[in-house]
């Protein structure tokens, strides 16, 4: 199965979704790989993050401002291609700090959006954890 974690972007929240799914995020602490980052949230297509123990691939994609009309467009090709409810999974992940971020990246480098966009995420950090650990607990199987 591939499990596809739906953000505004695919790095913030999405990321943080499939790590926390992959158990690979197993403190509150910011790991140095999100603020290392490099300026990826204007990316398009799926980034494919790693493999659980059941060999479900996990992967992240950015859906721009209208997550549920790119959830269907996926869940309908899907049907169109006749593969099984079982094949993909899509979960929206949406936090009240994407905003912030999506806001901030549209600041450009010159004038500090980078920067800006990391202070964001640092602050930000612990309150999507803990949302975004809910959400996975539904995702993911006993």
């Amino acid at each position: 199965m591939k499990i596809i974690f739906l953000g505004h972007n695919p790095i913030q929240a999405a990321l943080i979704a499939a790590h926390i799914y992959l158990d690979k995020l197993p403190s509150l602490e910011q790991p140095e790989s999100l603020e290392k980052l490099p300026y990826r949230d204007l990316l398009l297509g799926p980034l494919y993050i790693g493999s659980d123990s059941k060999g479900n691939q996990v992967y992240t994609l950015g859906g721009g401002k209208d997550l549920w009309m790119v959830k269907r467009s996926i869940e309908d090709l899907r049907n169109i291609l006749s593969f099984a409810a079982g094949d993909l999974l899509v979960e929206s992940v949406s936090t009240r700090g994407d905003r912030i971020l999506g806001w901030l990246s549209k600041v450009p480098p010159f004038l500090g959006g980078r920067h800006l966009n990391l202070l964001a995420r640092q602050i930000l950090w612990r309150f999507q954890h803990r949302v975004l650990e809910e959400l996975v607990a539904r995702v993911k199987p006993g």
